[in-house]
Order: structure tokens, then C-alpha cells, then sequence
């Protein structure tokens, strides 16, 4: 059966331009083999690596011998499937997305057609933590949408499911410990690909609260915080409260540190609250902040000197 061109326009050609060809034949196409699942559009072009003249055909078949319009040969001709489904068999050697073809007009040039078969890649969530929210995607590619998706093998973190229409596990994890699981896609016609996630669910970061401390003014205030879970190492950032907002400390020593002392005090500073904000080192880190701990400032201690005494003997 011999194809006839369906579709041929004029185009400038430009570097990512193909020139398609005024109308009448440049090439033949004898279809034979198997019948396709959907008809596939073509183009077929006559010089591949420079300005070209290109046509377009729809085919039905998966084999398909290629000849040129009399006399005429094209030593760097190529072809390419533009429906996304389908690809040229055996394509060694591509110039601008186009398989490599001589054509010629005494000898058929056999190629074929089959699907493009359906794969897929893992993406990891980047958080990984209780109470964090988990994203994996797992995105295909090739075959023949829609997709289904579903869990092959394993468990997925507890709090979390897969969305069977994008691929997608989500959710809150509830519960730390590792997970191991793998996802199947499946295509249109039944082709599938498996991709397999493993990782760890970690506790949620924690930190305590600091204690409430009680000095006497001149002295100073020590206060500490213990951090847990999350991925170390940690950063911390204290903060002070005069009554309003929280602001960093910018006095005492170890305010960026697990432990934070304050500077010589005064009975002013009695009522004042602190706080320390703590970072842990994940690909994208995770904050909390602990409860508030509260000051007390007494006035410094003092005593009067004793009244100088008078008596008599006996």
C-alpha cells in the first residue's frame, strides 16, 4: 500500500526550522507488518543536516519501506515519529532529533515503528520526619497515558498514601522508623516499569524548655536547652522578650549555642522571658522553638552595720 502525503505546508526554514516541501511527493512509503494501536504521524525529511525538505505522513503499520520520487536520492535524509507514543526502531545515528536514512528511489529503505515502552524515576521527598509533610513522586514516561499507579511491593510510611492517578505518595508520617517500597505504573496497553524508595522516617525534632531562673541583681542567668531527633547537627538562636515580640539576644555570651548566658543584670530585668529557637541539618531543615522560661531578678542582698553599744561593767 502506497502513503500519500496528508499534510504539507510552507515554512522559512530556520535553525530549528524544518522547510517542508511545496506540494507533490518527495518520497514513497510502503506499509507492511503489524497494525499499530493508533495511527502515527511521521516526517520524513531530504537533507537532515542542513536546509530541508520535509513531508509529512500518517502510517498504520509498524514496518515501512521508503523510497524517493524518481531519480532522486538523499544520502543524508532522516525520519522521526511526532506522536509522542510511538519511536523509530533501531535508530543509530540522529542529526536534529531525525534517525538517519538514506533514501533512494530504486531501493526501499526499510525502517519500523513500536512503542515507546513506559519508565519511570523515583523523586524522594525532601522531608523525612514525623509530623513533617512527605512528598514522593514517582513520574513516568513513554508508553501510552493515562496512567494508573500502585503500590508492588512493601509499606508506605504510616500517615502516608499514593495517589493512583499521578504517582504521588503524600502525607503526614506518623510514626518514625525505615520504609521500603516500591510503586508500579501501568499504561494504556498494559506495559508497566517499578521504582523502588527507601529511606528512614525520623522522630520529629524536639528541644526542651528552659528553666525558670531566680538571681540576685549584678548576677547573671544561665539558661539550657536539650535537643532531640530531627538530623544533627543543631543550630540555635536564643531570644529574649521584654514583654512584646521576641528578638535575638544581643548581650551575654552563648546565645547561638545550647546553653545561654546573660550579661550582669539589674531588677529591670525581672519579669523578662526566654526562649531558644532550635535548626536542625536536613536537605531542607526543620525549626522549633521551645516553651518560654521566665527571669527573676531580686534586688542585690544587703544588710546594715550593726549600732555601735554602750554599757556599763555588770
Amino acid at each position: 500500500m502506497i502513503k500519500h502525503i496528508i499534510n504539507i505546508v510552507i515554512l522559512t526554514f530556520g535553525l530549528s526550522q524544518n522547510a517542508f516541501a511545496a506540494p507533490g511527493e518527495l518520497f514513497k512509503i510502503h506499509e507492511f507488518g503489524t497494525i499499530l494501536e493508533a495511527s502515527a504521524t511521521i516526517t520524513i525529511c531530504a537533507n537532515i543536516k542542513g536546509p530541508v525538505s520535509c513531508q509529512k505522513y500518517t502510517v498504520n503499520r509498524t514496518n515501512l519501506g521508503i523510497t524517493t520520487t524518481t531519480n532522486h536520492a538523499y544520502p543524508f535524509s532522516g525520519i522521526k515519529v511526532d506522536t509522542r507514543k510511538f519511536k523509530i526502531l533501531n535508530c543509530t545515528s540522529k542529526i536534529n532529533e531525525y534517525c538517519l536514512l538514506p533514501l533512494n528511489s530504486h531501493t526501499p529503505a526499510n525502517t519500523s515503528i513500536t512503542t515507546v515502552a513506559v519508565n519511570m524515576q523515583a523523586v524522594a521527598s525532601i522531608h523525612t520526619e514525623v509530623g513533617v509533610a512527605y512528598n514522593q513522586q514517582n513520574i513516568a514516561t513513554g508508553g501510552t497515558e493515562p496512567y494508573t499507579y500502585s503500590v508492588s511491593r512493601g509499606t508506605l510510611p504510616e500517615g502516608t498514601s499514593l495517589n493512583s492517578s499521578t504517582g504521588t505518595v503524600s502525607g503526614t508520617p506518623s510514626t518514625p522508623g525505615d520504609f521500603d517500597y516500591s510503586i508500579k505504573v501501568t499504561d494504556a496497553n498494559l506495559s508497566t516499569a517499578i521504582a523502588e524508595t527507601n529511606g528512614t522516617i525520623s522522630a520529629a525534632l524536639s528541644t526542651t524548655t528552659p528553666s525558670n531562673t531566680t538571681v540576685d541583681a549584678g548576677q547573671t542567668a544561665t539558661f539550657s536547652t536539650t535537643t532531640s531527633n530531627g538530623i544533627a547537627p543543631y543550630s540555635y538562636q536564643w531570644q529574649i522578650s521584654t514583654g512584646g515580640a521576641y528578638s535575638n539576644v544581643s548581650s551575654g555570651t552563648g546565645g547561638t549555642s545550647a546553653i545561654y548566658t546573660t550579661a550582669s543584670l539589674t531588677t529591670g530585668s525581672s519579669g523578662n522571658t526566654y526562649r531558644v529557637v532550635v535548626t536542625d541539618s536536613a536537605a531542607v531543615p526543620t525549626s522549633v522553638t521551645s516553651g518560654a522560661a521566665t527571669l527573676t531578678v531580686n534586688a542585690a542582698l544587703s544588710t546594715s552595720a550593726p549600732s555601735n553599744t554602750t554599757v556599763d561593767t555588770g
